[in-house]
This record gives C-alpha cells, structure tokens and sequence, in this order.
C-alpha cells in the first residue's frame, strides 16, 4: 500500500454501525439487498461513498454509491494518429501482397 495512505477496517454487522461520523468509506460484502439499500441511503445522507460486493460462483457483481466523484485527465498530451493516410508505393505494394479475405479470424485478428 501507499505509504502515504492510512487506514483501518472495522468488521462490524451493517446493523451495528450506529454513528458513520468518522468513516470515510463503506463497503459491503455479501449482504441482502434489504440491507445494502438501508446502509445505502445513510451513507448517502451522510456524503460516504459505498461499495458493494456479491457473487455467486463465477458471476460477481460491484456496485458503488457516490454522490460526486471528480475526475481529473492526467493525461493532457494529446498522441499523435500514426495512420498512414499516404502510403508511399512500396508500402502499399507490401499490404496489397495479403489475401485478407483468405484469412480465418484467428489469423486476421493476430
């Protein structure tokens, strides 16, 4: 973890959680949909994000609660389009050499 991230779990039932004053992030793990949705709507009241939980065998399911969550962009370069909208001769001599019609998926996607 991130050294400068501190934090600690408290397991608790749902229905134990009478004050969430000092928590800053809930989240539910296999609960009933009664309970998720009570817990949901103190959580909203109270400007907590929550995240669920639930699977069944192979199938999972996460849902997450926020009132507002701020996106920043990090990424403010802009990458430069590498297609080739002029290919010079032999370039297209090259491509043109491929049958892609002939090609099953497998070898057409790869």
């Amino acid at each position: 973890m991130n050294p400068d991230v501190h934090g600690q779990a408290v397991v608790k039932a749902p229905a134990d959680f009478a004050d969430l004053s000092n928590v800053s992030l809930v989240i539910a793990c296999a609960q009933p949909d009664k309970t998720v949705r009570a817990l949901g709507e103190r959580c909203w009241s109270a400007n907590i994000p929550m995240i669920t939980a639930s699977n069944a065998g192979f199938i999972a399911e996460i849902r997450s609660a926020v009132r507002e969550h701020t996106i920043v962009e990090s990424h403010g370069k802009v990458w430069p389009d590498l297609r080739v909208m002029a290919p010079f001769a032999e370039l297209r001599a090259y491509a043109d050499s491929f049958d892609l019609g002939a090609l099953d998926s497998t070898d057409l996607a790869h």
